[in-house]
């Protein structure tokens, strides 16, 4: 899971959402489709959208995510969830702390991460 505060949506790539969601979580039709580019400028197709709960330190937090084809990351937790959630990083305690650190969730590495994102996704 990436957490990208210039990524102006959440974002879920098609094949991890395939892998974990299908039979728990639909694809909605979102009627004005975002055209996103990726950090390096270029056009990313957006398949559908879906609304799902994370699970982070034990809460279960509802979020939109816009499905992605071929997007490089499995998981991208954007700009809107920071603001709604007001985020703060704690880069000396490598953590992330949310709703004013009622959650604070530690930072860390991308493999353990890999691990963490599959368990996190609330089903």
């Amino acid at each position: 899971m990436l957490c990208d505060t210039g990524a102006v949506c959440s974002c879920m790539s098609r094949v991890f959402y395939e892998r974990h969601l299908p039979s728990t979580t639909s694809l909605r039709k979102c009627s004005k489709m975002p055209k996103l580019k990726s950090a390096g400028g270029n056009d990313l197709t957006t398949v559908d959208h879906i609304k799902t709960k994370i699970k982070l330190e034990g809460c279960a937090l509802p979020l939109e995510f816009c499905v992605i084809e071929n997007l490089t990351q499995e998981v991208i937790l954007g700009a809107e969830f920071f603001q709604r959630t007001g985020a703060l990083i704690n880069y000396s305690r490598k953590s992330l702390n949310l709703y004013d650190g009622s959650i604070v969730v530690p930072l860390v590495t991308a493999i353990v991460l890999c691990v963490l994102l599959a368990k996190s996704i609330y089903h």
